[in-house]
């Protein structure tokens, strides 16, 4: 079988290449390879991949941006809360509710479940089910699960802690009972971890994305066996 070239999107036969007078393709050209030809995705992974970390970034710096907010909330929410006559007797503690910390502490919150949703939306799930498939998975896939799990244990109590602060001033009247004093500023310090358990995620499971795209774009453009002895028969 004698050999192709490509010129100009149009296959010519090696015999009739040299009778060809027809426009000659620039230098600047670059001949596609079989591979290429075979699988146009594997073109266009380079740029999938550029486009792929610039919004990675992107996304990282919303994480972080709405978890050091939300702890800078629950940590002036405490701030607030601490400014607020109480009256402590033995174990029980009297204290009139504080609005602005009610609204700090929600709001902290809040951006610590939206923070938590974008990197859960746009990481996927990476979970892994057993001992037997993590100890087969790839390292950065170990690393996104385990930083899933973290992330989801960080942000419930986070949020719990958040929210029960401010409850504990949303009432309209002055109220007794255990003290808790350190409710908000500990769910405000939680938002930064998570923050950080967010971002370590969300990086590992984009290159566990990335891995499988090239996995599969470089199965589809390894020739078959077919191909082959096709190729190697003259």
């Amino acid at each position: 079988m004698s050999s192709k070239d490509v010129v100009s999107g149009r296959v010519v036969s090696a015999t009739t290449r040299d009778s060809y007078s027809g426009p000659r393709p620039p230098s600047t050209w670059k001949m596609r390879s079989s591979s290429e030809i075979r699988c146009p995705a594997a073109v266009k992974l380079n740029i999938t991949s550029s486009m792929a970390r610039k919004e990675g970034v992107l996304i990282c710096v919303l994480i972080v941006i709405m978890d050091i907010v939300a702890g800078i909330l629950g940590i002036e929410a405490q701030v607030a809360q601490n400014k607020s006559k109480h009256l402590r007797v033995f174990i029980f503690e009297c204290k009139e509710p504080v609005p602005e910390a009610y609204r700090l502490g929600l709001a902290a919150a809040i951006l610590l479940l939206f923070a938590h949703a974008i990197a859960n939306s746009f990481g996927g799930c990476v979970c892994i089910f057993s001992t037997e498939e993590f100890s087969r998975s790839s390292t950065n896939r170990q690393t996104a699960a385990a930083t899933l799990l973290l992330s989801w244990i960080i942000v419930v109590v986070g949020f719990i802690m958040l929210i029960a602060g401010a409850m504990a001033n949303a009432k309209s009247k002055s109220s007794c009972g255990l003290p808790h004093r350190h409710l908000l500023s500990i769910g405000g310090i939680l938002c930064f971890v998570h923050g950080v358990f967010c971002v370590a995620y969300y990086s590992a499971a984009t290159v566990v994305k990335m891995e499988a795209g090239m996995k599969m774009a470089r199965d589809v453009a390894a020739p078959t066996t077919a191909e082959r002895v096709q190729e190697i028969q003259p």
